[in-house]
């Protein structure tokens, strides 16, 4: 897995070493090719850790894969969906309309529209379609399974959301996040034994789940257990996302 700077040099170089003669050839310059395979690995950098839920790592890397090539529809059909994973509603709207503009499969868009619009608790009018797209589109499905759950949790519709997340962690067991919400459900219920086995879960799954590891501190300190707590704190400290935890480190 790529995943530093340095790396991404090294592969780079590698690969331009392979392909460099053939690409100069049909009249495709040196430097061309370099930006062009950079932003290739970029953007693949930034799906990795958009899966493993890195977003501010995932918004660097696909930012560093415009600025070196012309934009593309998938670039920005990428940032579009690290935006909504930010909460950058505004944002997602305007990369969709660059990757349509760009030919990026309208199928695609609606799909990602219809999530943006779950995610917001504006479930009226598109349950039947995202059962559909449950159906119909099991590569996103647990993508569609967080819009849906998030949106019922913005509506307080706690149970439907519970149930919605367990069907989730069934169907995508590997997938830390249903855990991490399991944990924030199981602290809204004052349940903090409770919450601590699923955010161990989650981090059991991705060691870098910053939510999941914050969340532990968190929980750990209403246990009264603060070295553990501490450690929890630490976690996080090592990931882009750190602020929170810098604030709590200090208070244990």
């Amino acid at each position: 897995m790529i995943t530093t700077r340095e790396e991404v040099a090294a592969y780079e170089a590698d690969s331009t070493n392979e392909m460099g003669a053939d690409f100069h050839a049909d009249g495709v310059g040196h430097r061309g090719l370099v930006h062009w395979w950079t932003s290739m690995v970029a953007a693949a950098v930034a799906r990795q850790a958009l899966s493993r839920r890195d977003y501010e790592t995932a918004w660097n890397w696909a930012q560093h894969a415009t600025h070196l090539a012309h934009p593309d529809a998938e670039t920005e059909f990428l940032l579009a969906r690290i935006e909504r994973k930010r909460g950058h509603l505004d944002e997602v709207g305007r990369h969709l309309q660059i990757a349509a503009a760009l030919g990026c499969d309208r199928e695609r868009l609606n799909r990602e529209e219809l999530l943006t619009q779950a995610q917001t608790g504006a479930l009226d009018g598109i349950l039947t379609n995202l059962d559909r797209m449950l159906i119909d589109h099991s590569d996103d499905g647990a993508e569609i399974c967080e819009a849906y759950a998030n949106g019922l949790l913005v509506n307080g519709q706690i149970d439907e959301a519970r149930l919605v997340i367990q069907q989730w962690r069934v169907a995508f067991p590997s997938d830390p996040q249903t855990d991490n919400l399991l944990g924030r459900l199981a602290e809204f219920y004052q349940k903090p034994a409770e919450a601590e086995e699923h955010y161990r879960h989650a981090l059991a799954k991705n060691p870098r789940h910053f939510s999941a590891a914050y969340g532990l501190g968190r929980t750990l300190m209403e246990l009264n257990r603060c070295q553990e707590a501490f450690d929890a704190y630490r976690i996080c400290l090592r990931l882009p996302v750190k602020a929170a935890a810098q604030v709590a480190w200090v208070a244990v």
